[in-house]
């Protein structure tokens, strides 16, 4: 994703890969075992569009799903066509394992 990056830290002092993914799955029920591939990446975080400077973050990049998500209505009220999503980037804070936000391209 174009601004991200993640320079590796040590895991010391955050929460796991198992209870940080168990946290996204708790979140949402967004049915994730579809996806052809989860990597997960633990670092610090900088992403200029969220504004985040080095962050510690588990970072989960989801490919191969299928997510339609919202799209803009038009003014007949039908909505506009568009591609579904296939990449979810879904971002853990590693201290805490709070899910912060998951971002669809």
């Amino acid at each position: 994703m174009p601004g991200l990056t993640i320079e590796a830290i040590d895991p010391k002092g955050t929460v796991s890969q198992d209870d940080a993914w168990n946290a996204v799955t708790a979140r949402y029920t967004t049915n994730f075992d579809e996806a052809t591939s989860i990597e997960a990446y633990l670092g610090e975080v900088t992403d200029d569009s969220m504004e985040l400077v080095k962050q510690p973050m588990w970072v989960f990049v989801a490919s191969g799903i299928t997510f339609e998500g919202s799209r803009p209505i038009r003014e007949d009220g039908t909505p506009v066509s568009r591609e579904p999503y296939t990449v979810a980037y879904i971002y853990v804070y590693a201290i805490t394992g709070e899910v912060l936000t998951v971002c669809l391209n």
